[in-house]
């Protein structure tokens, strides 16, 4: 995935990021399901905007989890 090309790449060419705040290239509203989502529904939000995670929020906007692309799989196999 992306964070082993990600690794990969920074420890081949030993580049040095920016030192400047999360802040600035942060996704200011990102999308999100809530804990009572079914799995199919956010395999299908996952799907459609092309996304390996999710954050998952609580009914009072309190993040709680993240469910990854392994996790749908997981379900599907069985696991």
């Amino acid at each position: 995935g992306l964070r082993n090309v990600m690794k990969l790449w920074y420890e081949v060419s030993k580049i040095e990021l920016p030192g400047l705040p999360v802040r600035e290239i942060m996704v200011r509203e990102p999308v999100t399901v809530f804990k009572k989502t079914s799995v199919s529904e956010a395999a299908r939000i996952m799907r459609k905007n092309d996304f390996g995670q999710l954050p998952v929020r609580d009914s009072k906007d309190n993040l709680l989890a993240m469910i990854y692309d392994f996790d749908v799989i997981s379900v599907l196999l069985g696991g």
